[in-house]
């Protein structure tokens, strides 16, 4: 919030106009939940070769380990 009491022949006309600006741009950078989940967040740590081979492969990278590792899934399950 604004101290208006530091200088406020300057700040107190805008203060209003300020805090409404902050909010706006708050809500729009605020993502809301997912409405239909698919993945799940997990924090995992990487050989630096497994990441370097992937970041190499440009934009998607993410989506391409995530494939390789389903096809890896896919093929190793146990029944």
């Amino acid at each position: 919030m604004l101290d208006t009491a530091q200088c406020p022949l300057v700040i107190a006309p805008y203060a209003s106009s300020a805090n409404e600006l902050r909010k706006t741009v708050s809500a729009r950078r605020a993502r809301g939940p997912n409405k239909h989940p698919t993945k799940e967040q997990v924090a995992v740590r990487y050989s630096p070769e497994v990441l370097a081979y992937f970041r190499a492969t440009g934009a998607g990278w993410q989506t391409r380990m995530d494939d390789a590792l389903r096809e890896y899934v896919s093929q190793h399950k146990t029944t």
